[in-house]
């Protein structure tokens, strides 16, 4: 299974990690760099980690999410495997984006749509798992609400009593 991160990517990452001056700009390019449906799946796992790790009642952490999801979001190639250890790198790269989202991702803006293009339709259709199953349902809705008022008989209006 791929990574979130393509294997090409993973040098610009560790360099972004070296240059401390320069960190959040080299982050934001590589950010825009992935594939959009990669800059896609980063955020909701983002706004996934922040969303259980900021909830009371949960015993997760931001630390314990990040650990428990690096290992999927991130998977770098075998020989940059000891450049990017697990342990450290991978966990500190996307712990970098869940503490500094409003830097990489725009809080008003839909995790699905932050990075298309204006001029992208995807921008001007809501988001939807079913959008296949959509117009059938509706369909289905319609055509049962319409069975509904032709089997009801029609009542006489009941004149106003004098």
């Amino acid at each position: 299974e791929d990574s979130i991160v393509p294997a090409a990517m993973y040098e610009p990452l560790v360099k972004a990690f070296g240059d401390a001056k320069n960190q959040v700009s080299l982050f934001k390019d590589i950010v825009l760099k992935l594939p959009r449906d990669n800059r896609a799946t980063l955020l909701l796992m983002i706004d996934f980690i922040i969303l259980v790790a900021t909830n009371q009642g949960n015993q997760m952490d931001m630390s314990g999410m990040v650990t428990a999801l690096s290992s999927c979001l991130l998977r770098p190639p075998r020989h940059l495997q000891e450049r990017i250890s697990a342990a450290s790198n991978v966990f500190a790269i996307i712990m970098f984006f869940a503490t500094n989202r409003g830097t990489f991702f725009a809080p008003e803006v839909s995790s699905l749509t932050q990075f298309l293009p204006p001029d992208d339709p995807a921008l001007h259709q809501p988001y939807s798992n079913d959008k296949a199953e959509q117009p059938q349902q509706t369909q289905q809705t319609l055509q049962t609400l319409q069975t509904q008022q032709t089997q009801q008989p029609q009542q006489p209006q009941q004149s106003q009593p004098k």
